[in-house]
């Protein structure tokens, strides 16, 4: 679909304006210092909160489009016309990083700092599984897993079986989780079938 030219960030005649490709547009977390971006998935919070909880020491800006080879910015400027577009792909750019320590990850956060955290989410902790209350007055309040946390039975006692590993812990190997996640599928799979 083509937008007609009026419309686009202050075009003006004979000017093609942004390329729209087919697909849902998607907003893109885009650290300017190297062009390194994420996307950013739809919440309660804005894009630009969750940009900056994620990718708090270093200047960001949010892009959106159906890719990011033609996102564009509210004010009009394109990800791909940027100075540092890609520039992270072919070398790392010193002082450049979202956490403050490398150039590769992102900034931890707490579940209570989390601004994607929605009424009900349930969040993994070091006591157990606590589901999000959804009032964030000084600090994000949480419930424990229990009949009156408004949990379905059946995932209350799949919560209650699952073990969380601690931080400190080897972490499992790639090819293990996926394999487990593929045998939990068809197992899911299969109760779908059968009616259950």
């Amino acid at each position: 679909m083509r937008i007609p030219q009026a419309e686009t960030f202050g075009a003006r005649p004979g000017d093609p304006g942004p390329r729209m490709d087919g697909g849902p547009a998607v907003s893109y977390c885009v650290r300017l210092c190297d062009g390194h971006f994420f996307p950013i998935q739809r919440s309660a919070a804005t894009p630009v909160e969750i940009c900056n909880s994620f990718c708090p020491a270093s200047k960001t800006k949010i892009f959106s489009g159906s890719s990011i080879d033609h996102a564009v910015a509210n004010d009009g400027s394109r990800y791909a016309d940027l100075s540092n577009a890609f520039v992270y792909r072919n070398r790392l750019v010193p002082g450049c990083t979202c956490n403050g320590k490398d150039a590769f990850g992102l900034a931890p956060m707490t579940p209570a700092e989390d601004p994607t955290l929605q009424r009900g989410d349930v969040v993994a902790t070091a006591d157990g599984f606590v589901a999000y209350s959804g009032s964030r007055k000084k600090t994000a309040e949480f419930t424990p897993i229990n009949s009156a946390s408004g949990v379905p039975a059946e995932s209350r006692r799949q919560l209650a079986r699952t073990r969380i590993a601690p931080a400190t812990s080897t972490p499992t190997p790639a090819a293990a989780v996926a394999s487990s996640a593929a045998a939990a599928r068809d197992g899911n799979d299969r109760r779908a079938q059968l009616g259950r």
